[in-house]
């Protein structure tokens, strides 16, 4: 399932893995601002989101403006413990 919005200065779409690179690139920043516990390695954000994606539990939406990300969303996709329907 792709998607794809569009808005005049930026585009909201489903991340390909070449997008996960430029998110990671965010993560520190993200972090830091955030005054999150832990750190935050952007090689293993890509490969641990490249994973998910592969096996269907995870997606990343971006925000690109010039073809640039600016902005990321990433969650997982599960299925209810009780019915088995996608959550």
């Amino acid at each position: 399932m792709d998607t794809q919005l569009e808005a005049p200065e930026s585009t909201v779409a489903t991340a390909g893995y070449s997008d996960l690179a430029g998110v990671a690139a965010m993560g520190p920043d993200f972090w830091r601002e955030g005054n999150l516990p832990g750190g935050f390695d952007p090689e293993t954000f890509v490969r641990t989101w490249s994973a998910l994606i592969d096996l269907g539990f995870g997606r990343v939406l971006v925000t690109k403006r010039d073809g640039v990300v600016r902005g990321a969303l990433g969650f997982f996709i599960v299925s209810d413990p009780n019915d088995g329907a996608k959550v």
